[in-house]
């Protein structure tokens, strides 16, 4: 069994994705952040989808301060 990195849906294998829609998030902040100019490894996604999330449901308003790590390797 294995949980969900999005939701706290837990599924089986050989679904290697939760129905939550979850993943295609993780991939839409990823092309948003590729648009700006910033490439992450891919699990940086994951905290840039929550990000906007929290955004999107009012959890973050305007004014706040918030981090958001993003981490990667730098191409040479």
């Amino acid at each position: 069994m294995l949980k969900c990195f999005v939701c706290p849906k837990i599924y089986d294998p050989p679904r290697y994705k939760c129905d939550c829609g979850g993943f295609g998030e993780v991939l839409s902040a990823l092309a948003k952040l590729t648009a700006q100019g910033v490439f992450v490894e891919p699990t940086s996604g994951v905290g840039a989808a929550g990000f906007i999330k929290a955004i999107a449901t009012g959890a973050i308003t305007s004014g706040e301060q918030v981090v958001v790590e993003l981490t990667g390797k730098k191409k040479d």
